[in-house]
């Protein structure tokens, strides 16, 4: 009845009057309609936890995908896992991770500020004492990533993310967090990674 009345147009067909299909994973939950970017391997989206409505981002891998990466996948949960224990402000932190027939979902730490690509293109130019502040956080993660035995191998403005409280920060209350382990490894002695 209700297609019906959809295709004849007797319906109001608003997105608004739509309710939202959620997607469960674990004690959270996401809607396709909250994607926030996608790589060669994944899409992720802005989900929240269940009960808590804390937001968190979601990545989506799908497993069709991964026949030639499953082995980038494993590191990057073992990494990710690892860097879990260590509870870095300036490294974000994987929640949860599931695995289904068809997807793994890795639930990480939300970043509400996009990534410094975009904000080193919005500012243009940065004062010194910004960048100073910002290579300061930088160089602290890469330090316990280094103690850990981590290289990350692929560092790039795009994998770092910014976190927030206020709409329009100053870079003092700007915090980040370096992302993206997909190509991270674990150093052994005698290795070049």
């Amino acid at each position: 009845a209700v297609v019906s009345a959809v295709i004849s147009g007797s319906v109001n067909t608003s997105i608004a009057s739509i309710p939202t299909m959620m997607e469960v994973v674990g004690e959270y939950e996401y809607s396709h309609k909250d994607l926030i970017g996608h790589g060669a391997f994944a899409v992720v989206f802005k989900g929240r936890h269940r009960h808590h409505r804390q937001s968190v981002a979601i990545k989506s891998i799908t497993k069709k995908n991964l026949q030639r990466s499953q082995n980038l996948l494993g590191k990057e949960i073992k990494i990710l896992s690892e860097l879990t224990q260590l509870h870095h402000d300036h490294v974000v932190a994987l929640l949860d991770c599931k695995d289904t027939q068809t997807h793994v979902f890795l639930v990480m730490e939300y970043c509400n500020g996009g990534d410094l690509a975009d904000y080193l293109q919005s500012k243009g130019t940065l004062s010194e004492d910004t960048i100073r502040l910002f290579f300061k956080q930088i160089a602290g993660a890469m330090k316990a990533l280094n103690a850990k035995g981590i290289v990350h191998r692929d560092l790039k403005p795009q994998n770092i993310l910014l976190c927030h409280e206020n709409p329009n920060p100053m870079a003092t209350e700007i915090k980040l967090k370096i992302a993206d382990f997909g190509f991270a490894r674990f150093l052994e002695d005698g290795v070049m990674a």
